[in-house]
């Protein structure tokens, strides 16, 4: 059975393609997000198993993929082979003992940690150390939240990425300010994408 996924691109300061985040789709006809976030994140990881080989949805790049609490706490990425994901902390989540355990687990089991649409503050700064790399909302994120990270960056070993660029002064602007990734409609749309070896689970 065919499933689908939408993939949107994220380059590198040269427009090279770095990797895929992959979204949730219903149908190719449907483009809307589910109302349960778990839900959804469920049906993108099982979609991956067959999007994420040679030749397909994301080739031989990485699949950025958003992972839930409830998610991360059933341990739903390592369901995920690491060296073809990138797990995606939602910005919701907050830095409990046992998220902490989880990042720590994910980390020794060598997945690569994004934290998206990242708002620095006591409730998250404990992701910092497990943090490959962070995603700030270019449209929404306050200067004073970039002056936070940026002032972190210097003593934490992060990429910063910026999202939802949509112009080529604010791609310019970001890569000036120490952006090494980026995405955005000004690199492109969510694009739909089958996933032909995808089977229901049942």
């Amino acid at each position: 059975m065919t499933g689908f996924v939408a993939r949107q691109p994220i380059v590198t300061a040269d427009e090279e393609i770095y990797g895929y985040e992959l979204l949730y789709r219903a149908s190719a006809e449907h483009d809307f997000f589910k109302e349960d976030p778990d839900t959804a994140t469920s049906d993108v990881a099982l979609k991956s198993l067959s999007c994420i080989e040679p030749d397909t949805v994301t080739g031989r790049h990485t699949a950025f993929i958003n992972f839930t609490e409830n998610s991360l706490l059933e341990r739903l990425p390592h369901t995920l082979p690491a060296s073809k994901i990138t797990v995606e902390i939602l910005e919701n989540i907050k830095g409990s003992d046992e998220m902490v355990r989880i990042l720590n687990e994910l980390k020794h089991s060598g997945y690569q940690i994004a934290l998206d649409d990242f708002v620095l503050d006591s409730t998250n700064e404990v992701f910092l150390s497990f943090a490959d790399i962070i995603k700030v909302d270019w449209q929404h994120s306050s200067a004073a939240n970039m002056e936070r990270i940026l002032e972190v960056q210097r003593h934490y070993d992060f990429i910063l990425l910026a999202e939802k660029l949509e112009s080529a002064a604010e791609f310019k602007e970001a890569e000036s300010i120490g952006c090494s990734l980026f995405q955005g409609y000004y690199f492109g749309c969510p694009q739909l994408m089958e996933c032909p070896a995808y089977k229901e689970r049942r």
